[in-house]
């Protein structure tokens, strides 16, 4: 995305982070097999989870093993699902 700079999280199958400017993490899911997915702890707590396409609130819960997050298949794009965090 336009004004970002590398994540928190390397690039891994899935796909990848971005974090903008506004300090807010970009999640980009580009080859999601399930609809749960499972990231690495972030440093800090997450006060929101959305879709970057519409704004509509993202399922998530936080565990000892990192952040699950659960994506529909009817939420998932076919070519970049775009979930956008907004850290505390």
């Amino acid at each position: 995305m336009y004004g970002t700079r590398k994540g928190p999280i390397r690039p891994a199958d899935w796909g990848a982070t971005t974090v903008g400017k506004d300090g807010k993490i970009y999640i980009h899911l580009l080859q999601l097999k399930d609809e749960n997915l499972l990231i690495p702890a972030l440093s800090g707590k997450i006060k929101s989870a959305v879709y970057f396409d519409g704004g509509d609130k993202v399922t998530f819960s936080e565990t000892d093993f990192g952040l699950l997050l659960k994506i529909p298949k009817a939420k998932q794009d076919n070519i970049d699902t775009i979930l956008v965090l907004e850290m505390k």
